[in-house]
């Protein structure tokens, strides 16, 4: 993993869910609200 040099981030759905909640992303509505504003459908 270590031999090109890039870095590697290893994430799991634990982290994932604690910075949504952090951020007030509580429910499944807020998480779709907050991913249709930031990402919109083009």
């Amino acid at each position: 993993m270590h031999e090109d040099g890039h870095p590697i981030a290893l994430i799991c759905g634990k982290h994932i869910v604690d910075v949504l909640r952090q951020h007030g992303h509580t429910t499944l509505s807020a998480v779709q609200r907050w991913l249709e504003q930031s990402f919109p459908k083009p």
